[in-house]
């Protein structure tokens, strides 16, 4: 095993781990379960990886199946584990090189490879066709997945999609009833529904045999040419009442057939109803293993799959190596979900000023794809959530900056609930309902239920660990990690996960919402409520009380900042303009002889010592 040292590292337990994790690929047995490494990132666990399939191509008779993020890590990972052995035993199948021509010839030459590298969508694509992953797993007994694999497939479907296959059957009376049968329970879910959110079970009944029926029906009457006539008049003829795009994806009879198929699932599990339209997932897609199957995920604990179904992945919990002392979460308080960031008029001013306090050409910026040009440092130390878990790119920076909370669709979380736990949840059993808590730049969207909750919070702690991770990867920079998010549960796992890290938040900070009526409203009530209660609070400081707040009782002399803090107002720049320079609060302080300036709010000697 190469062997490589990492500063602030206990690189003997290290080792050790890695020890095992290659004793566990090359000798290991779990057939009912895949066995979650959790190797912190940046420790080499790929690596490692490919040097345990090296040994078990050259000292075992096994074969193995290695799943990988993208084609390119297939690539590489078979050019490091043919250089570790000395000749070919890995090869990475690419589907966009092996087409229907030459794949008969690349299938027979898989009984020759011993490490057959894929990647996460060819995995994927295999979980759904039996016939397919036989001739990928015929005497391979190891299976090794570089990253988890989320095998989540949304379906939706609305009245538009009903009524668009609708049109395409009219013109076959049998077609016709059948696809009607199939669909009525589902339309009337939608036209029936009485809550904008809600969950659905649709008892199913005959609707398989008649789901069976119309697919019989489909590829004994349609040819592949009549398919595409058919398909062209429908929407020649009904395109203002139909989705054009919906039937212009249908290519083949196999297609159609699988958009049929897919109907089933809408009666398999519970559904969400959303606003018109009905969602649930595909339970075809279900993992697949072989003899000895090794997940690697350093953001294991986070991972919403690992916590809802811990019959099929066993975490190992492995023991934390990294020393994060030299590390610094600085959390920036901020609705940064891309409805709250496009209510602040200045956001990325704000977030520019930020950054530029560092070293521009030291410093990673992770946001959202189409908002990277707004930001201040060069085009290679841009990234965006999608494209960077596990990437080496940026390994030798120091810094980064998390500019956007990575979230997903509400109907996201809750079908990764649905699907992983395989709970079945009525509209009797549970509320598919949010709260709004805080306002303007501190605002937080959440559900109400703590177990989707909960999913949420798993998610974007995970996406957010993995951002941070480019940066730093020899542990050997003082690292700074700029985050701008308003969800401390986040910032409270990030802080587990970074053993040792040091933790800053920055309360003040100079972002201006945009304001609509209701809030300048509020906000003018607010700031008339703030002058009052502070010259409420300087008359009783005259009368001696609340002598906790004094900075220095001879002098008279109080500290704005204690002030401002004990009226509840963060911003220093919102106490002084909307506070000190008002008219009354200046007449006030007049009378009274109170001095305002400076740092300090002073009162006249025999006042401060009534």
């Amino acid at each position: 095993m190469i062997k490589t040292k990492i500063e602030h590292c206990n690189n003997q337990l290290l080792e050790e781990e890695k020890t095992e994790l290659i004793q566990g690929i090359v000798y290991g047995s779990n057939k009912d379960y895949f066995n979650i490494v959790d190797i912190e990132a940046g420790c080499r666990k790929t690596r490692t990886a490919e040097v345990a399939l090296a040994k078990l191509a050259t000292d075992t008779d096994k074969s193995a199946i290695f799943v990988r993020p993208n084609i390119i890590d297939c690539f590489e990972s078979a050019k490091k584990i043919n250089a570790i052995v000395g000749k070919r035993v890995a090869y990475a199948y690419n589907s966009e090189s092996v087409n229907k021509y030459n794949m008969t010839a690349v299938q027979k030459d898989f009984p020759n490879i011993r490490i057959l590298i894929i990647t996460h969508a060819k995995y994927f694509v295999l979980a759904a066709n039996r016939s397919m992953r036989n001739v990928f797993t015929k005497n391979r007994q190891v299976l090794v997945i570089d990253e988890f694999v989320d095998d989540v497939r949304k379906l939706s479907l609305s009245l538009m999609d009903i009524n668009s296959y609708k049109k395409l059957f009219l013109s076959d009376m049998e077609m016709e009833t059948l696809y009607l049968e199939i669909t009525c329970k589902l339309e009337n879910a939608i036209l029936t529904s009485k809550e904008d959110r809600s969950f659905l079970i649709i008892t199913k009944d005959y609707i398989f045999k008649n789901i069976n029926q119309l697919l019989k029906y489909i590829r004994s009457n349609f040819t592949e040419p009549s398919l595409q006539v058919r398909i062209a008049s429908t929407i020649n003829e009904y395109g203002n009442t139909i989705s054009p795009a919906l039937l212009e994806q249908i290519k083949t009879k196999r297609q159609l057939c699988n958009k049929i198929t897919e109907l089933k699932e809408f009666y398999n599990q519970t559904c969400l109803y959303n606003q018109g339209t009905l969602y649930t997932t595909d339970s075809r897609y279900l993992p697949w293993l072989l003899d000895n199957n090794v997940m690697l995920d350093a953001s294991g604990d986070l991972q919403i799959a690992y916590n809802l179904n811990n019959n099929l992945y066993h975490l190992e919990n492995t023991p934390r190596v990294l020393d994060h002392s030299l590390w610094t979460l600085i959390n920036v308080p901020v609705n940064t979900t891309t409805t709250g960031k496009s209510r602040i008029q200045n956001y990325y001013d704000i977030v520019n000023q930020y950054i530029e306090k560092y070293d521009l050409n030291d410093i990673l910026v992770v946001g959202n794809q189409h908002e990277l040009f707004k930001i201040n440092v060069p085009q290679e130390h841009k990234a965006y959530f999608g494209n960077i878990t596990g990437s080496n790119k940026w390994a030798n920076l120091s810094n980064v900056a998390i500019i956007q909370t990575p979230n997903i669709d509400d109907t996201d979380y809750i079908l990764k609930y649905i699907h992983y736990s395989k709970e079945f949840i009525s509209s009797t059993l549970g509320k598919w309902a949010t709260k709004s808590t805080g306002r303007n730049t501190l605002s937080r969207y959440q559900f109400k239920d703590a177990r989707f909750e909960h999913i949420r919070t798993l998610w974007i702690a995970e996406q957010t660990y993995q951002a941070i991770k480019r940066v730093n990867r020899n542990m050997n920079h003082v690292t700074n990690v700029l985050i701008f998010m308003n969800n401390p549960d986040v910032i409270e796992l990030l802080q587990k996960k970074l053993a040792g890290c040091k933790v800053k938040t920055l309360e003040e900070n100079d972002f201006i919402p945009q304001w609509n009526k209701q809030d300048k409203y509020i906000k003018s009530l607010q700031e008339k409520s703030y002058a009052s209660k502070f010259k409420q609070l300087l008359a009783e400081l005259i009368e001696g009380e609340h002598k906790e707040l004094e900075y220095d009782s001879h002098y008279g002399l109080y500290t704005k900042k204690a002030i401002r803090e004990y009226l509840g107002i963060r911003n220093p720049t919102l106490f002084s303009n909307k506070v000190l320079a008002k008219t009354d609060v200046i007449t006030f302080c007049k009378v009274r002889n109170i001095n305002t300036s400076g740092k300090y709010i002073k009162f006249a000697k025999q006042q401060a010592s009534a």
